[in-house]
């Protein structure tokens, strides 16, 4: 890195000191000397020159055509219905409101609803064995939201039991 910046400050030395050597053999040639005859440009700087006023002339916008309102139409007139009684009398049938039960996406007063859902660690020795399973577990859900007396009610393998508990 120090030989690139060496190699730079040389070079940059060197067209440097070409460049004055350059000047100095134009000067002494001769050949850029001013004759006295001619004359030099004078500039006037206090001279404050007529401001020239310009008018721009605009392209003419046609404007637009004001716009005709269609006519106004007369008003819609409704046909008078006449009213007659039928006597038509409307029975009452019974309806008793039943939900479906144990369905999923059904939900009805009184269900619990979980506010997270923690899914089970999967057993090592279950994985490395490749073994699935299901395991349906039973639990009281207390008044604050909490799971308490947790009890695996049916199990595929006992691997699972643990896990289910625990999630």
């Amino acid at each position: 890195m120090l030989a690139k910046y060496g190699m730079s400050v040389g070079l940059g030395a060197s067209i440097t000191f070409g460049l004055l050597m350059l000047m100095q053999i134009l000067i002494y040639s001769g050949k850029g000397t001013f004759d006295a005859q001619a004359k030099p440009i004078e500039f006037d700087w206090y001279t404050v020159r007529e401001e020239i006023e310009t008018i721009e002339k605009k392209p003419r916008v046609p404007r637009p055509k004001p716009v005709e309102m269609p006519p106004e139409s007369p008003k819609p007139t409704t046909p008078q219905i006449p009213t007659t009684n039928t006597n038509v009398e409307f029975g009452h049938l019974p309806v008793t409101p039943t939900l479906p039960k144990n369905q999923p996406g059904m939900i009805a007063d009184g269900d619990v609803l979980p506010l997270a859902k923690v899914q089970p660690i999967y057993p090592r020795r279950a994985q490395e064995k490749g073994i699935e399973g299901q395991v349906l577990v039973e639990f009281v859900v207390t008044v604050t939201g909490s799971v308490r007396n947790v009890t695996v009610v049916e199990s595929t393998s006992s691997l699972f039991n643990k896990s289910a508990i625990q999630a």
